[in-house]
């Protein structure tokens, strides 16, 4: 059962009388003061204890507090003191027994210490999601509500996720508190304000400047071969999106890749097979000139640890970049090693390397190569969380032992002066009835590198990214996802990005951007040219009352044309109000990339018909869609 609307709303006080309120939070929406019905929680507000609760998976991370809470009574209290797993499991809970194909509400009072991002979602027995809906980093209490349907179940989990930063099983250490939840039944006055969908539009407020090297791809350079390159078809279709950024040689097997002979340092490694008409150098720097892209090179570091003669493989990358130099290519990008801070069983890696084995290996492959070419930049890579140990050798036991330092604080420690951009990767794996969360966690390391280099800006590189092939959805909901994690990263900080892969074969052959055999273009072509070809140069501040209708809004330099991308992942048709605020619209369009325009032969967009005058408008966003709206100032 599709989730109809979530809010999160910020107030130290809120006050009980018999009407709406409009509250004047940072975001902005209504939330319902009067309690319409009975509260069906035991002890919502934590005063007997645990009583009626219960927690799992780190169990030991909540305990009660007492005098804690909202009017000094009671609370509920979660810490994380340190890393862990990312995909760890930390739930507090309470069975509730609910009348079938009836609206709720479901909500709590949160307030946090850190960049947590506390998560309240509501669960069938069989755990899949009804409604979940995210607080927002805040020192000061909020209410975080969900309204669902409960379909045709009659019992539900209420579930408090204490330290989630966007994925439901990912947090970070901190402490945030919980108090006085609710869960009742939704009065017809109450399910109607919180259906309404609301965008606040600030127009005086630049975010920040957005990066078109946002917008790449991977190449395979056995996938990507002569043969399938000749007719021109996909070079066609990369300049058609934009598509800005090209990497080459790949991704694991760069690791496993000497770019003067093209062939394999180990051929009974990933990909094992090298092939007769792979693409070299010269080839691929023909295609990307034809697709009007750039290029960002890996260099293998991982044969180095292999033969134990980092020396070698760091003047095999000196002359890749001499070569590059002599032919007039001006590469400026470079990734020393692909996903290095990986090592498991099963896993493509053939090394395990330390975070400090890195960094020393990072300034052999530095000096080497700028020696060459000061003018380059060189890409450290490295887990999305700044204070992640990595895993190295497995014991006889079966475990791994974990490095004894944090990756990033290391490498930044011995490498931090020759790395000019952090190299990060994710493939997402969320329901599609989750909201999106991951700007939080890349602001997360926006905030470590501020700290690590003082006065100097780093750039963040997303090199590769996409929905886990775990992650099954249909096609609009493959669209959807992936544009709410366009907005997500470019909100969180990342500047330069590549999408993986551009074609395999498969399961990765679906979610590729261009189809193994055909070429044709696939969903995500049709999000990534939507979003690539009317970007603009600037991110405006913009919020939604709903988790499941989503905003992201750009503007030209002088704030004169305005680029709003609206996400709506629910099954339902919705109809925004849209407040541009001081920002005077003469003229506005919109067009959507929907079930039907997917499915589509020439992935045409629906258009859209736009309402409304000035800075106030309103338009139907389709189920399953992501709309385009385009205003123009008066």
């Amino acid at each position: 059962m599709e989730a109809i609307t979530g809010a999160s709303v910020s107030k130290e006080k809120f006050m009980r009388i018999e009407k709406l309120t409009l509250l004047t939070a940072a975001v902005g929406v209504f939330a319902i003061a009067n309690a319409f019905g009975a509260d069906l929680l035991q002890n919502p507000g934590f005063e007997k204890g645990t009583g009626g609760w219960a927690a799992s998976g780190a169990a030991s991370r909540y305990s009660i507090a007492a005098k804690a809470g909202r009017n000094g009574t009671a609370a509920l209290r979660y810490e994380k003191k340190s890393e862990g797993a990312a995909g760890e499991n930390s739930i507090f809970a309470q069975e509730v027994d609910v009348q079938p194909n009836t609206a709720y509400v479901a909500g709590i009072w949160v307030k946090t210490a850190g960049n947590l991002r506390p998560v309240l979602r509501i669960a069938t027995m069989k755990w899949d999601s009804l409604a979940t809906a995210a607080a927002t980093p805040s020192a000061d209490w909020q209410l975080v509500q969900a309204l669902f349907n409960s379909g045709e179940n009659q019992r539900v989990r209420f579930q408090i996720y204490g330290g989630s930063l966007g994925q439901i099983r990912q947090s970070a250490p901190g402490v945030s508190y919980f108090d006085d939840a609710s869960l009742r039944k939704a009065s017809a006055e109450e399910l109607a304000e919180l259906r309404k969908i609301r965008i606040s539009v600030y127009p005086e407020k630049t975010l920040r400047d957005i990066n078109p090297l946002f917008f790449g791809s991977n190449t395979l350079f056995m996938i990507e071969d002569v043969a399938a390159l000749d007719d021109g078809k996909i070079a066609r279709y990369l300049r058609e999106a934009p598509i800005r950024l090209l990497r080459f040689p790949g991704g694991d097997v760069s690791d496993n890749y000497h770019w003067k002979t093209g062939t394999l340092d180990d051929p009974k490694h990933f990909p094992y097979n090298a092939g007769p008409g792979a693409t070299n150098t010269d080839e691929f720097m023909k295609f990307s000139r034809q697709a009007g892209a750039q290029a960002i090179f890996v260099v293998d570091l991982e044969s180095g640890f292999v033969h134990h003669d980092l020396d070698a493989a760091a003047r095999e990358a000196a002359d890749w970049v001499a070569y590059s130099k002599q032919k007039g290519y001006n590469i400026k990008y470079w990734e020393i090693g692909n996903e290095t801070y990986i090592y498991m069983p099963g896993h493509h890696k053939r090394a395990a390397i330390s975070a400090h084995q890195y960094g020393e290996a990072f300034m052999k492959f530095a000096r080497a190569m700028k020696a060459v070419d000061p003018a380059i930049q060189l890409g450290a890579v490295g887990p999305q969380d700044a204070l992640r140990k990595t895993l190295l050798e497995k014991l006889p036991d079966g475990s791994q032992r974990k490095d004894q330092d944090a990756w990033w604080p290391e490498v930044v420690r011995i490498a931090g002066s020759q790395m000019d951009f952090m190299v990060v990767h994710e493939y997402y794996h969320g329901e599609a009835s989750v909201p999106v969360e991951r700007a939080g966690e890349i602001a997360a390391l926006r905030v470590f590198l501020r700290a690590a280099f003082p006065g100097r800006y780093v750039p963040i590189a997303l090199t590769e990214w996409n929905l886990n092939t775990k992650t099954t959805v249909s096609d609009p909901e493959r669209a959807v996802l992936l544009a709410q994690l366009v907005a997500e990263y470019i909100q969180g900080g990342v500047d330069m990005a590549n999408f993986w892969p551009l074609r395999y074969s498969g399961g990765w052959d679906k979610p590729a951007l261009l189809a193994d055999r055909s070429k044709e273009p696939r969903t995500a072509y049709d999000v990534l040219k939507l979003f690539s070809s009317n970007t603009r140069e600037k991110l405006l501040d913009a919020a939604s009352n709903s988790p499941y209708v989503r905003a992201f809004v750009t503007a030209d330099g002088g704030v004169r044309r305005i680029s709003m991308f609206l996400m709506n992942r629910t099954n339902e048709k919705q109809q925004p109000e849209i407040s541009l605020r001081s920002f005077q619209a003469a003229r506005a369009s919109a067009q959507s990339l929907t079930a039907k325009s997917l499915e589509s032969a020439d992935h045409a967009l629906e258009p859209v018909v736009m309402k409304g005058q000035a800075s106030q408008w309103t338009c139907d966003l389709p189920p399953q869609s992501v709309t385009l709206v385009q205003l123009e100032q008066k």
